[in-house]
């Protein structure tokens, strides 16, 4: 069971590095498609961080921001902003996941 949750942790961590650099990657000229994968990979990875937060701590600061991310990221009812509005928002969804996949504990 012990090993289950460790493939698991190192699994998300993994997941949340990969939405990193992919909003890292929206920066360049992609087609739209790739907007939209990203949006429901984001939603994903922000959904972890308040899972995983509230789990731990109950509601916080950073389940907050994790709520935010996902309402703005939703691909269901986007948001309509422009290019230079994506960018600031993709770095900074792209910091606040690589951080916190940064910091998770993935401990034998």
């Amino acid at each position: 069971m012990k090993k289950y949750l460790l493939m698991e942790r190192l699994l998300m961590k993994n997941f949340l590095y990969f939405v990193s650099v992919m909003l890292l990657l929206a920066i360049l000229k992609m087609p739209y498609g790739f907007y939209q994968i990203l949006r429901l990979l984001t939603v994903s990875g922000c959904l972890i961080i308040a899972y995983n937060e509230f789990k731990k701590d109950g509601w916080n600061n950073l389940v907050t921001i994790a709520i935010i991310g996902v309402v703005t990221m939703n691909p269901i009812f986007p948001i309509r902003l422009s290019k230079e509005w994506w960018h600031i928002i993709d770095i900074f969804m792209a910091i606040l996941i690589g951080v916190y996949a940064l910091r998770m504990n993935v401990k034998r």
